[in-house]
């Protein structure tokens, strides 16, 4: 720190932590995704406290979690005030009664008219109280911002460690110390936490539908539809839900603004171009996640009924991208714009396959919801949209779809971020020799996987193919799980965790391309005709014979002692097992065909045929599968 009255420009440096107990904590979509964009208006709410002060305070940095300033002229006293009271202002009571958003009009005239000005104000404080933030300052010297942002944010890993780690918002007691008052007053959807002991309390309630929680306390509304109910929750839970519902318009506008940096101009063409495709006129975002999975269709394979797909995207050495840009505030402001097109992109696309689409139903589902019209609150049927994005804004984000969409929302979403990284470089000015590259983590699970396990499953997913794929020449990879159980096993980033969820596969150690995760990703040009082979080799192979060479295959590596052997039997077995299919098909099946069309060339047969099988139903999922069931 500074030892002077000299004045000198700071850095404050802000940062939501503590993710497992204030964003994961519950197992509620809504509540998730308004603590996610708690943390993600943090820049937000600083803008605005920044407006109304005598100091002047640029934006260098706005993440998913983060938000930075640079204060300028201060002295170290003045700075480590404005750094308590930040703090303060993150931590103070939220006032659900002015600052709960209500739900949105549509079309928002005043939003219009706001962003002819090229400006528009935050409406609603997030509830921030809820949420762990560390908020720090740092000097800088010599002009190095990065090197402040860095201490910043060592000086906050230190105090978070010191932090207790407590739920938050609860009361202190109950009424009395029974047992029945105690389960009584336990909040239904988030158990660490109690709801207030007075029960005029009506700011600690939410809406849900009618069988969702059976054994919350129902508060009489008979302003609901039949279908819904309002029970009594923790305010935490009541408030977040709320944010997560109402905030995403002012949050997005954060996000979808123009490539101008600074508050002063903030352009919402994005957002426009949402609303005009009928994003919360017609269309909103899923409530549940069991909205995403709700009524599928008929013709849906009955295995990815009623499951979900995580997925967590994660920018490729980004950290040798932030020191050739050099500049903090033209790094944060290429990974926004990256961010900005590839979330654009993806609702538009939702928007689009709902409306136009040959299958309608496999992008909405239908929802009432609250809405306001000409001043009054109602309820409308809306398309709510299968997706939700859980952590977004950063280098990283994760989202959830459905389990039949997944690897086609995965590849998507590499190319919208790609290009969106292409266009914010030649926007910005900045030469790049390559154009970078995100990675993805793709799980499939059921829909009662509790979020935390899916997301840090995704994560660790995730982190297997940037290791095992770190070029940044290679733009698209990913690494996927299918679990066909809803209890996804407890993670940890400190272990070798992807073998966790990959044990079984094989029963020999086999090294280098022949361990079974590179059978379980793909990347580049792999990856791009991995989805049409699929398709093509569930045309012409029937899929009784996929699973009768496997458990072949599996019965030979069973009778071998010697390892390393395997190989070579296991190659010679297939080959035996695919001219016998050929020659039943007469001949129409060609080895050397399917060879080609198998996932993951250079790995062993039994995997190549295990990693088939797994993306069978998940690609191309309405392809005829069993045309081909009587060449058997």
């Amino acid at each position: 720190m500074a030892t002077d009255a000299a004045t000198s420009d700071w850095v404050l440096r802000a940062e939501g932590v503590n993710f497992g107990d204030t964003v994961w904590n519950t197992n509620d979509l809504s509540c998730i995704r308004g603590a996610s964009l708690c943390l993600e208006a943090i820049g937000v709410e600083l803008e605005a406290y920044f407006r109304g002060r005598p100091v002047q305070a640029d934006l260098i940095m706005h993440g998913g979690s983060i938000a930075a300033f640079r204060l300028h002229g201060l002295t170290e006293a003045a700075a480590l005030a404005l750094r308590d009271d930040v703090d303060a202002r993150l931590r103070g009571s939220y006032d659900a009664e002015m600052d709960r958003p209500k739900p949105v009009s549509a079309p928002n005239v005043e939003l219009s008219e706001l962003s002819k000005d090229g400006e528009v104000l935050l409406e609603h404080r997030a509830p921030t109280e809820h949420m762990t933030i560390m908020v720090d300052v740092e000097p800088i010297r010599d002009g190095n911002v990065s090197a402040a942002l860095r201490w910043a944010q060592v000086r906050s890993r230190r105090r978070q460690m010191r932090s207790p780690n407590v739920p938050r918002s609860a009361p202190a007691s109950v009424d009395t110390g029974l047992l029945a008052d105690k389960a009584r007053r336990q909040c239904p959807v988030d158990p660490l936490r109690f709801t207030p002991d007075t029960d005029s309390d009506l700011r600690a309630t939410t809406i849900v539908t009618s069988d969702q929680y059976p054994n919350a306390e129902t508060i009489a509304d008979n302003a609901l539809p039949e279908a819904l109910k309002r029970i009594k929750v923790c305010r935490r839970v009541a408030d977040l839900r709320s944010y997560g519902r109402h905030a995403r318009r002012e949050i997005y506008i954060f996000h979808l603004r123009g490539a101008v940096k600074g508050p002063e101009t903030q352009s919402v063409e994005a957002l426009q171009r949402l609303e005009e495709a009928g994003l919360f006129e017609t269309h909103d975002f899923a409530r549940s996640f069991r909205d995403i999975v709700a009524d599928p269709d008929p013709e849906l394979p009955i295995s990815q009924q009623g499951k979900l797909a995580f997925l967590y995207f994660d920018g490729n050495r980004f950290s040798d991208l932030r020191d050739r840009i050099g500049n903090m505030p033209d790094f944060s402001e290429f990974v926004r714009m990256a961010n900005s097109h590839a979330l654009e992109e993806l609702i538009l696309r939702f928007i689009a396959e709902d409306k136009y689409g040959e299958r309608p139903w496999a992008w909405a589902s239908d929802g009432r919801l609250q809405v306001k019209r000409h001043g009054r609150l109602g309820w409308e049927d809306r398309r709510l949209l299968r997706m939700e994005t859980l952590i977004f804004g950063g280098e990283d984000s994760a989202l959830v779809v459905p389990a039949w969409l997944a690897f086609d929302i995965a590849a998507f979403m590499l190319d919208a971020f790609s290009t969106g990284a292409a266009n914010a470089a030649k926007a910005l000015g900045l030469e790049l020799t390559t154009v970078p590259s995100w990675r993805v983590g793709v799980l499939i699970c059921d829909q009662r996987t509790p979020a935390r396990r899916g997301v840090t499953a995704a994560e660790v997913l995730c982190k297997d193919a940037k290791e095992a794929l770190h070029d940044t020449a290679i733009q698209k990879c990913l690494s996927f799980h299918i679990s066909e159980s809803h209890d996804v096993p407890e993670l940890s980033h400190t272990s070798n965790a992807v073998e966790a969820l990959r044990i079984g596969y094989q029963g020999f150690e086999l090294g280098g391309s022949q361990k079974p995760g590179r059978a379980l990703r793909a990347a580049g040009a792999d990856l791009e005709c991995l989805f049409e082979n699929i398709s093509q080799i569930k045309a012409i192979l029937p899929r009784s014979q996929v699973y009768r060479m496997i458990s072949e295959l599996i019965q030979e590596r069973k009778e071998l002692v010697d390892s390393d052997m395997v190989l070579d039997r296991e190659a010679a077995a297939f080959r035996d097992l695919m001219q016998d299919i050929s020659f039943r098909s007469r001949e129409e099946l060609s080895v050397s065909k399917i060879s080609d069309l198998l996932p993951a060339k250079d790995s062993a047969p039994l995997m190549r045929l295990i990693a088939l099988a797994e993306l069978w139903d998940y690609v191309g999922p309405f392809a005829d599968g069993t045309a081909r069931e009587d060449a058997a």
